[in-house]
């Protein structure tokens, strides 16, 4: 699934597409065109790919919000790729959490996986995540509860704890 969608995503800027992460508000023809308005800025398209994913739980803290798109992702299989090579933070000691970071370990150089409190992910997950701790894939922070997303010219840069 990644792979492909990958290869597609290639595809698609070879011939010139714009990838747009956000929220859409709303859709309007004009013309032969549509317009997109994109996290309150119009974007003007001959074609529209509207991608739907699932609900995700949100922390709540500053700049999350601001920042989703730019940094903050709440699916690592759609977005994992754009940050290959890179040191990432996952948030979430869940069974999600667990699985986002084991999977996220295919790009990022070390993930940091940040847990409010103790690790609630099934056995299996937990057992699976012994690997990549031990190979210095994966750090597991305890009791470590995110207060804010840190950014600096609109990109994320850190977690304050």
């Amino acid at each position: 699934g990644l792979d492909l969608a990958e290869q597609l995503q290639r595809q698609a800027e070879r011939f010139g597409a714009q990838i747009e992460l956000g929220e859409v508000s709303s859709l309007r023809k004009d013309g032969n065109d549509t317009i997109v308005t994109v996290d309150g800025q119009d974007v003007r398209a001959r074609a529209v790919l509207i991608a739907t994913g699932s609900a995700y739980n949100k922390l709540g803290i500053p700049g999350e919000d601001a920042l989703y798109g730019r940094g903050v992702h709440y699916c690592a299989t759609c977005d994992g790729a754009f940050y290959k090579g890179k040191r990432l933070v996952v948030i979430g000691g869940g069974n999600s959490g667990l699985q986002e970071a084991m999977f996220l370990t295919r790009f990022a150089e070390h993930i940091d996986l940040l847990v409010r409190s103790t690790i609630k992910a099934s056995e299996i997950l937990q057992t699976d995540l012994q690997p990549f701790i031990e190979r210095g894939q994966i750090s597991v922070h305890l009791h470590t509860e995110s207060t804010e997303i840190i950014a600096e010219d609109g990109k994320v840069t850190g977690v304050a704890a």
